[in-house]
């Protein structure tokens, strides 16, 4: 066990280079230099070239020390990871690179080696770490600079750093695993609050990852999260967090959360959005207040479990798909809900076992297009839409009669069961609730005299919604919650 000081190529080693001040043993950068378990090697900032360190006997577990404690001025073109330290079979490194040192010429190359840790300071940069196909470990501080990261074939890939690190290269955790093999490999990514990324590639299949990222950061490009056959496929996204483009997991059989904290949005310009592929898998999606998704929210396959909830100020811009057939959907949302496009729920289901869109939406909803509640086992609550004749009455004129009818059937369906059960008679009510305008009262307080419809629209409208209860099959009809009297004049016309 030494400690060396490792000079450019080329440079005369018997006299003593000023940054080496501790006495090491000097020897330069050129061919390859072969490591005794536990040598330690302090790179010169005058190096201009890649180092290449072997273990001395590749049979033995060979641990040893690369330390960056000077900002590197040798590789005069200033480009990132324009050189590379290399790690040879057997080797076990660990790569310190000290507080505000810049080596980010420096690529880190552990593919051969036994495992790598890279250890930064605050402020510190170095190029790209490519890591084993064993353990690999990425610790930083504040601002903390990354040239790219790859670790796609590990057994276990692990990245912490502190606040407002800087990924300049795409990270790529995404490892696999096989089938029938465990442990599974485990990646796990995390920053503090303002990091910058461009893409990041997370999960293939056979195996397990989180990436949770801090608050107020930015992801230029993608969250891609492919393969199947993944017991734990984490993604957390702090509040204030803005990515550009997709969130996108594909693959079956899959233990899916996605948590984003308030006000993060997903795209923009009406691109970027969230699609959840593959089938026999679990999805849980948890958003606080104000997320915005710029684009579709698209939860693909059949025989799934998904859950979804989101606070107040929902939006997202495209369309929402719930997916295939046989899926158990549960989706609570907030007030201030807003969907641009249409809602498409799945394709079949079967109540008896479960399969049944259980769906609950606050008030002052918006959904621009069409609610299209496919399979035919829905339990759905809306609260008061939001105000505007034209966005609610569009919206009702398209599905108030299916959503009546609908209604109005199932509940005369299953009081019959009920009452074939006990031979007690049951009967069924049709409620005739209240709308967001107002008969008796001017929207505009300039102009008291304003209204925006009459009441034969109101009453016309509330006719339709009457017919469809009727022809539902509901024994009864009952006004109820109405605010304006003039109003419920309109519903008791109709």
């Amino acid at each position: 066990m030494a400690t060396y000081y490792i000079l450019a190529s080329g440079s005369n080693t018997a006299i003593t280079d000023p940054g080496n001040t501790t006495g090491a043993i000097q020897i330069t950068a050129s061919g390859v230099i072969n490591a005794q378990p536990g040598d330690v090697f302090i790179v010169d900032n005058g190096v201009n070239s890649s180092i290449t360190i072997n273990a001395a006997n590749a049979a033995n577990d060979t641990p040893i020390t690369v330390q960056f404690n000077q900002t590197n001025t040798g590789i005069t073109s200033n480009t990132d990871n324009s050189a590379t330290v290399n790690f040879g079979t057997g080797v076990n490194a660990t790569v310190n690179v000290g507080a505000g040192v810049d080596v980010s010429e420096f690529a880190i190359n552990a593919a051969s080696a036994d495992g790598v840790t890279v250890n930064l300071g605050d402020n510190a940069e170095i190029g790209r770490v490519t890591g084993s196909q064993f353990n690999n470990s990425i610790t930083g501080g504040d601002s903390v600079q990354i040239n790219g990261v790859i670790m796609t074939s590990a057994e276990v890939g692990t990245i912490n750093v502190g606040n407002a690190a800087v990924f300049n290269g795409v990270v790529n955790i995404a490892s696999g695993g096989s089938a029938g093999v465990f442990p599974r490999p485990e990646m796990t990514l995390t920053t503090g609050t303002n990091a910058t990324f461009s893409t990041i590639e997370a999960g293939s299949s056979y195996v397990n990852f989180t990436v949770d990222i801090g608050a107020n950061s930015t992801i230029n490009g993608n969250i891609n999260m492919g393969g199947s056959f993944l017991d734990k496929a984490n993604v957390t996204l702090g509040a204030g967090t803005r990515m550009t483009g997709d969130i996108a997991m594909g693959g079956s059989t899959i233990n899916s959360f996605i948590t984003l904290g308030d006000g993060v949005v997903i795209g923009s310009d009406g691109n970027g959005g969230s699609f959840v592929g593959g089938s026999t898998s679990t999805y849980c999606h948890a958003f606080g207040n104000s997320v915005t998704i710029n684009g579709d929210y698209l939860m693909g396959g059949s025989n799934n479990n998904e859950m979804i909830k989101a606070g107040n100020g929902f939006t997202i811009a495209g369309n929402l798909a719930m997916g295939g057939a046989n899926n158990i959907t549960c989706i609570a949302i907030g007030n201030d809900f807003t969907l641009g496009g249409v809602w498409t729920g799945n394709s079949t289901g079967n109540a008896a076992l479960g399969q049944v869109e259980y769906i609950t939406i606050g008030d002052n909803w918006d959904i621009g297009v069409l609610m299209n509640l496919q399979a035919g086992q829905n339990d759905l609550t809306l609260g008061t839409p939001r105000p505007g004749v034209t966005a609610s009455l569009g919206f009702l004129n398209d599905l108030a009669w299916e959503i009546n009818y609908e209604s109005a059937r199932h509940c005369r369906t299953w009081a019959a069961r009920v009452a074939n059960r006990d031979g007690k008679p049951r009967f069924v009510a049709g409620a005739i609730g209240p709308l967001t305008v107002s008969l008796s009262s001017s929207p505009d307080a300039d102009a008291h005299g304003f209204r925006v419809v009459t009441i034969d629209q109101v009453k016309q409208a509330y006719a339709h919604e009457v017919r469809a209860l009727i022809a539902g099959g509901v024994d009864t009809l009952l006004v109820e919650t109405i605010f304006d009297t003039l109003n419920a004049k309109a519903a008791i016309f109709a």
